[in-house]
């Protein structure tokens, strides 16, 4: 199944996939990010969202050229909701590190969500 990471990701399980992150190669750590970015989204409460966006943004900035495409995919930009649960704090980690993309950096729509 192309989506698997999504699908079988738990938000239960933030802290086993962190621990198998320390421990994985780059191939393995782009899906735990999926999973990752998943089940934080998938918490039940903005707090618990917030402290796994917390342990998530630390690795991304770790790692950031590795898992860019992944945050790229999850800021979902152009797209004229909020996303996911995720999306805006992966969008403000975005910014953060690498410019807001061309067809995007005068768009109304997004400066009123950042």
């Amino acid at each position: 199944m192309q989506d698997w990471p999504w699908e079988v990701a738990d938000a239960a399980c933030v802290e086993e996939y962190l621990q198998l992150y320390a421990r994985a190669g780059d191939t393995e750590r782009i899906v735990l990010m999926e999973m990752l970015l998943q089940a934080a989204t998938e918490q039940r409460t903005p707090q618990k969202r917030r402290v796994a966006w917390a342990k998530i943004e630390a690795l991304l900035t770790q790692n950031a050229d590795l898992h860019a495409a992944t945050a790229h995919y999850w800021c979902l930009w152009g797209y004229e909701g909020k996303g996911f649960h995720i999306t805006p704090h992966v969008r403000a980690w975005w910014i953060a590190h690498y410019p807001i993309p061309d067809d995007l950096a005068d768009d109304k729509l997004l400066n009123d969500q950042l």
